[in-house]
């Protein structure tokens, strides 16, 4: 079942016609999911490497996760495609529409996603000119 849900994902990406950097990104993610879901779906192999495996903590597999997205974050910087508005790029742009235009949107005084939001009102803004104050969210209806 979870195969044919990963599968899913994939052809809906391919579908999407996603750039190459958030393509590969998306194919790392489910490959450390589908890594992850492995013990009960099959027989490890004994040894050094799944021990080390099976050690790794929850903590240090979702920092092995956020090195492809901080990646494709870069790539789409690069691109033209990411213009966030907080210090630390938010990661909700990047994984729900593979851009991010809220720096953009900000000036234009329209809604920043939630992400963004919450960075604006912890002081994490990357505009001076900007109080948090002026910053506004639509929590259902932001859309790229």
């Amino acid at each position: 079942m979870f195969h044919a849900a990963i599968n899913q994902i994939i052809y809906n990406l391919w579908r999407l016609r996603m750039n190459r950097i958030s393509l590969f990104a998306a194919f790392l993610v489910v490959a450390f999911l589908l890594g992850m879901a492995s013990p009960g779906q099959e027989k490890r192999k004994a040894g050094k490497e799944s021990q080390s495996s099976q050690n790794i903590s929850p903590v240090e597999k979702i920092k092995m996760a956020k090195a492809p997205l901080e990646e494709a974050k870069r790539g789409l910087k690069r691109e033209g495609k990411y213009n966030c508005c907080i210090d630390t790029p938010c990661n909700q742009c990047a994984l729900d529409h593979q851009s991010c235009p809220c720096y953009d949107e900000l000036k234009a005084a329209q809604p920043v996603c939630n992400e963004c939001y919450a960075g604006w009102q912890r002081g994490e803004g990357k505009d001076s000119s900007i109080k948090p104050s002026e910053v506004k969210t639509k929590l259902s209806t932001h859309r790229h």
